[in-house]
């Protein structure tokens, strides 16, 4: 077995690993977890059955759907703009997200790319959020938006632990 699910220490979020390793940093918290004295949940042989194993966890785990309408109130503004919690300065994280966005070639690639920016930035999104973002790199329909959806839920790029919230496979 080459690869493991262990649990963050700190934010209790499960994570792959590979055995192998001494060090991992959590992709929900940043903090690094020494391999050495997590427990490890389950060992799986391939890195598709290590995303699986991981996702099957954090949903049975995990309420997203509460996560996601929880953090939104914390940090969305009167006016729709996210605002950052002990900081002045507000900004949008579409804005955000898209500026990100201007380096990538390719609208499949940039599709791909927000998607994994926007869990980034917020763990889980809605097709609301990726409509956001795609209508600032010129994607205006949300039927474009929703065909999107459908081929990163079919090249499981994307997973949708609840219904209408979406979650990145790769593990941000």
């Amino acid at each position: 077995m080459k690869f493991g699910v262990v649990l963050c220490p700190h934010c209790k979020a499960a994570r792959g690993v590979r055995l192998k390793a001494k060090t991992g940093t959590c992709s929900k918290c940043g903090k690094k977890i020494d391999l050495s004295k997590a427990r490890i949940i389950c060992r799986v042989k391939t890195e598709k059955e290590l995303a699986l194993a991981v996702m099957e966890y954090n949903i049975k785990n995990t309420d997203f759907e509460d996560i996601y309408e929880e953090d939104k109130k914390l940090i969305k503004g009167k006016d729709g703009r996210i605002v950052s919690v002990g900081q002045k300065k507000s900004y949008n994280v579409y804005d955000e997200v898209a500026s990100v966005l201007v380096r990538i070639r390719g609208k499949d690639e940039k599709v791909i790319a927000a998607a994994n920016e926007l869990c980034r930035h917020q763990m889980v999104f809605t097709e609301n959020d990726l409509f956001e973002v795609l209508k600032r790199i010129g994607i205006k329909t949300p039927e474009d938006c929703q065909k999107y959806i459908v081929k990163l839920l079919s090249e499981n790029v994307i997973y949708e632990p609840k219904t209408g919230i979406y979650k990145c496979l790769g593990g941000n």
